[in-house]
């Protein structure tokens, strides 16, 4: 009772502390009697008992091998920053098709005119033809077309973790591990034309405040952008311009947000499709977790991320997934060498899958080569 009265009392403090923020939030009017909650807090402490089925949330999943030739070798075995539009794969400063065929390099990295040191974000806007790259250590975003034509450069006007394309030539730039700084802000909203500021969204955290691991998250559904704020624990939509527009869903953590960083809990990535928001949890000295919500019924469930999938489509990968372009998509790679050691323990612990989709699986498996580049998996979202 206590447990309900608390999130009663969460839902509206926010609800009306949303309202009379309005005009510096940029939040429209909610109509709705009540907004929906994410329970972290109650789903961690009754963790589902059973797997689930994959096909409850997908429809079915398709395998992609990236193209290995002498230009186009990734190499390494660290995933570098991967962006999926839909057209294009990419991979660090790879470029390839949707049918696994490299393209090209794109950026530059060295320390001359248009290069870079470290790609410490990647952002892609499609429509524009045009892709960014973000250097943290000059605060520099630099700009390039499909081509690998260096445009120009960006002077951002404070360090950042990473970016984000919300298209028509507007870039994200965000932070997640608010302690690394000292200016406090939850993003800024960047015109690569104009290069100027177009919109701050200010944190209200202060120097004194303790927010290590406290994470921002943006991703798209239904060609519109989402956006999961770690400090107030809010998922926003954002209108064209980057601006908060309306308050989508509420995330109730509870006990497990801690500011000292004891048992502190973080939500690691956010996929929404069509009937559910999918999100993985990470917890210090805890271990690595995955839920999902249901829109549908508005239940929350947490299970070990390595317990709460079945798949039972082909009986192969399961991780912890990605959105792409649009959100109605999921995707993940694997290093071959990788697939080749689990895919056998996979097929045995899986049950109910499809068994010609499985000697397929396996079959494109046995045909790469251990350092090949990754192969991609896609998943159709329900």
């Amino acid at each position: 009772m206590k447990t309900k009265k608390f999130l009663l009392f969460l839902i509206l403090i926010t609800f009306f502390s949303c309202k009379s923020d309005k005009k510096t939030a940029g939040l429209t009017e909610v109509e709705e009697d009540r907004i929906p909650v994410i329970d972290i807090e109650g789903a961690m402490d009754n963790l589902s008992s059973q797997k689930f089925n994959f096909s409850e949330f997908a429809s079915d999943i398709t395998y992609l091998p990236l193209e290995t030739n002498d230009n186009s070798i990734i190499g390494g075995k660290r995933e570098p920053p991967v962006n999926v539009s839909e057209n294009f794969i990419f991979y660090g400063d790879m470029m390839f098709n949707r049918d696994g065929r490299f393209i090209r390099k794109l950026g530059k990295i060295g320390q001359g005119p248009g290069e870079y040191v470290l790609a410490l974000g990647i952002a892609v806007d499609e429509d524009r033809q045009e892709f960014y790259v973000y250097n943290n250590f000059g605060r520099n975003i630099y700009i390039y077309d499909f081509d690998n034509k260096f445009k120009k450069k960006i002077q951002a006007s404070d360090r950042g973790s990473s970016i984000f394309s919300i298209g028509d030539g507007k870039i994200l730039l965000f932070r997640d591990f608010y302690s690394y700084f000292d200016d406090f802000y939850e993003y800024k909203v960047i015109d690569v034309d104009s290069e100027e500021i177009g919109y701050t969204r200010d944190s209200g955290i202060r120097e004194n405040e303790k927010t290590s691991n406290v994470h921002n998250l943006f991703w798209r559904y239904n060609n519109e952008v989402f956006y999961y704020e770690g400090s107030t624990d809010s998922i926003f939509k954002l209108n064209k311009n980057g601006e908060i527009d309306a308050l989508h869903y509420l995330v109730n953590i509870g006990k497990y947000k801690s500011k000292e960083g004891k048992n502190h809990l973080r939500i690691g990535g956010i996929v929404e499709s069509g009937q559910f928001l999918f999100f993985s949890v990470h917890i210090s000295m805890g271990g690595l977790y995955y839920g999902a919500y249901n829109k549908q019924t508005e239940q929350t469930v947490i299970n070990k991320f390595d317990e709460f999938f079945n798949n039972d489509i082909d009986g192969g990968f399961l991780w912890l997934f990605n959105s792409t372009y649009n959100g109605n998509e999921g995707y993940k790679s694997i290093f071959p060498y990788l697939a080749k050691e689990r895919i056998e323990m996979l097929s045995s612990q899986n049950t109910d899958y499809n068994k010609e989709k499985n000697q397929k699986l396996r079959q494109l498996i046995k045909d790469v080569k251990e350092d090949d580049n990754e192969i991609f998996y896609f998943f159709k979202l329900k």
